[in-house]
Parts: structure tokens; sequence; C-alpha cells
């Protein structure tokens, strides 16, 4: 991790605890503390990559018509696609916004970039995600 200000660093390692946890509450949690480092380290990978994966995670469990991350995530991924293209979370995000009923497109995009996909380290119990990353 680059050398940030200590009050930068807590916050890092305190959404990196929460996103820990993939379990609701907690992962919801670690979102401000992720965003609030991209605005301090904007260049910094590895938290844009954790806020991905979290508003991933948590939109994969919204309730439809009710509050959602998503207009926040597809802004998250444009920036994050900037430092990195090919980052692993961006196909995981990808895949979790297409309509929860629908296999078809992330399956195909599993077939497109595998590399990216496999190396999500956990489906965290997401059978959609967990499909398509099993998938041949």
């Amino acid at each position: 991790m680059p050398a940030f200000a200590t009050s930068v660093t807590k916050l890092y390692l305190d959404g990196c605890s929460a996103l820990a946890e993939f379990a609701g509450a907690y992962v919801y949690d670690s979102i401000p503390a992720f965003i609030e480092v991209t605005r301090s380290a904007p260049r910094f990978e590895g938290v844009w990559a954790k806020l991905i994966l979290a508003e991933a995670q948590v939109s994969a469990n919204e309730e439809p018509g009710g509050p959602t991350v998503i207009p926040a995530l597809r802004e998250h991924m444009i920036s994050a696609r900037k430092l990195d293209p090919n980052m692993a979370e961006l196909a995981y995000a990808e895949i979790e916004l297409f309509p929860k009923d629908n296999f078809g497109p992330p399956l195909e995009l599993r077939r497109k970039r595998p590399p990216a996909i496999q190396s999500i380290p956990s489906c965290s119990g997401n059978m959609r995600a967990c499909c398509c990353v099993s998938a041949e």
C-alpha cells in the first residue's frame, strides 16, 4: 500500500475489516470509508477495487424499488476502469448489474474475460456470481 496519512490508512483498514465480514450491514458500512480514501488517494487502485466489490455486493442484495447503490457503483466503475481496465472487481460488478433473472449475459462476460472474473477470491454465497465463475 502506498504511504498515506495515518487517518487515511486507518479508514482503508477499517473498510477492509468491514468488507471482510461479507455480511449485509458490514459490507454497506465499508463503502463510506472506501469513498473517503478514494478522495484522499485517487490513484490507489486497491481502494477502488474494494469499493467496487463492496458496492457490487450491496447491489446484489438490494430489494427492487428500494434505495440503491447502482448509480454510485456505475460512476465508481468508470473511475476505476481509468486506472486499471482489467480490474477483476469490474468484471464482477458488471455481472451484478444484469437483472437477477438473466444468466445469459453474465455467462457470456465470463467467456470473454475469464482471467479477470476467475481471479475474484470469493463469490461470497452469490449463486449468480458462482455460476459465472465456475461455468465453462
